[in-house]
Order: C-alpha cells, then sequence, then structure tokens
C-alpha cells in the first residue's frame, strides 16, 4: 500500500533555489491566506518570518487523511496578522513551489505580539522580512554559513532613542521614540542579537559594540 511504501523510502533531499528569500515567501504567504480566507491582502501585516527546514512535503502541517513524501525541504515559517484585528495570526510554511496555510498558529509566537499602536506600528511590521534578511546575510558572511542554518527570530521593540539600545561609550543619542525590531539569529546553539529600526540593521554584541549599520 502507498502509505507504508512512503515510511520506508529514504528522506530526499532537494536542492532549493538560490533566489527564494523571506520577501518572496512572505509574498506568497500573504496571497495564500488572502485567497484560502477570502481576506484583503491589503489586510495583512507580515509579523514574524523564521527559516526552517521540514522532515517531509506536509511542510510541517499535515492535514489527515493525506500521504506526504519523505523529502527535505527548506523554506520559512511565515507568520501574518490582520491590520485591524491584530490578535489574529496565521502561520503560512513556504518552500520553492509550495506554500502551506497552517490550520492553527503557534501560539509561543502569538504571545510575543505589542499592544496594537495603529497605521504607525502597521507600517513598521511590513520592514521585519527586509530587516531580518539583512541580518541573516550579515551573519551567514561573518560566520561562513548558509544563511538557511540561521533560525531567525524577529521581535517588534520600541527603541528610547537614536541608539537603538546599543550605546557606543562617550556618544550622545537624540532621546526619540524609534519604531523597530530585535533580531535574534541562532547558530550552533549561539544567539547573536540584532538591532534595527525600518532603515538599518546591526550586530549588537554589547554596550561598547563596535558595528557597520546595513542597509540595501
Amino acid at each position: 500500500m502507498l502509505p507504508v511504501l512512503l515510511l520506508t523510502l529514504p528522506l530526499l533531499s532537494v536542492p532549493q533555489a538560490a533566489s527564494f528569500d523571506e520577501d518572496e515567501a512572505v509574498e506568497a504567504a500573504v496571497q495564500a491566506v488572502s485567497n484560502e480566507v477570502g481576506i484583503s491582502a491589503s489586510r495583512l501585516d507580515p509579523y514574524q518570518v523564521f527559516a526552517a527546514q521540514w522532515r517531509d512535503s506536509s511542510l510541517g502541517c499535515p492535514r489527515p487523511g493525506m500521504a506526504y513524501l519523505p523529502v527535505i525541504t527548506r523554506g520559512y515559517r511565515v507568520f501574518l496578522r490582520e491590520a485591524d484585528a491584530p490578535s489574529q495570526i496565521y502561520e503560512v510554511h513556504v518552500a520553492p513551489g509550495e506554500v502551506v496555510v497552517c490550520e492553527t498558529a503557534d501560539p509561543n509566537v502569538a504571545r510575543t505580539l505589542p499592544k496594537p499602536e495603529g497605521d504607525q506600528m502597521a507600517r513598521e511590521l511590513r520592514n521585519a522580512p527586509r530587516m531580518a534578511r539583512l541580518a541573516r546575510e550579515d551573519l551567514a558572511s561573518r560566520l561562513r554559513v548558509d544563511s538557511a542554518d540561521i533560525v531567525v527570530s524577529v521581535i517588534p521593540r520600541t527603541w528610547p532613542d537614536t541608539s537603538l539600545g546599543c550605546p557606543e561609550e562617550d556618544r550622545a543619542y537624540e532621546k526619540a521614540r524609534i519604531e523597530g525590531f530585535l533580531i535574534l539569529l541562532e547558530v550552533d546553539e549561539e544567539t547573536y542579537p540584532y538591532h534595527a529600526d525600518s532603515e538599518v540593521v546591526f550586530l549588537c554584541e554589547g554596550p561598547a559594540a563596535e558595528r557597520e549599520p546595513l542597509r540595501e
């Protein structure tokens, strides 16, 4: 029978498209949720994006009664929320050529939701995938690792001044509420904190960290 055959097949590794990135994953996720739920794409805001790897073609969201091939696939876990209902979270798993809207969202992600602060917060959240991609590409270059092996967590933050939470000694900063992100990248059980606003992102290793802001 087919289900038995699937269980005995060895895991296969499928080459991934090199150009497939967070922005494409978010775009595919938004379109998939819009089509499946019947909500306008303009009402969906990206919240968090994580690099992921799944052991079969269900992309981590199996449906009852379905059989899946044991194929190792890399992609992204994309979390979207409704602009006018921030507590409504959608989890979408995206790989090259495949998009799966999960039946439920990871509750751990939902617990990190910031309090709604109007249209400004919604606009800033749209920058999260871009900032996370820049941070991950930078860390991959520093460590000489495959960027797809870096686990990404993005947490919205309101920084109290232009240091973005990572001040350098003997330097003055302008006091201002700046919407941005704390981007935590994990490689081999080590965590690297990147701080970002809507335009720049940098590695913050301590109060006096030497850093070079990354921009597109």
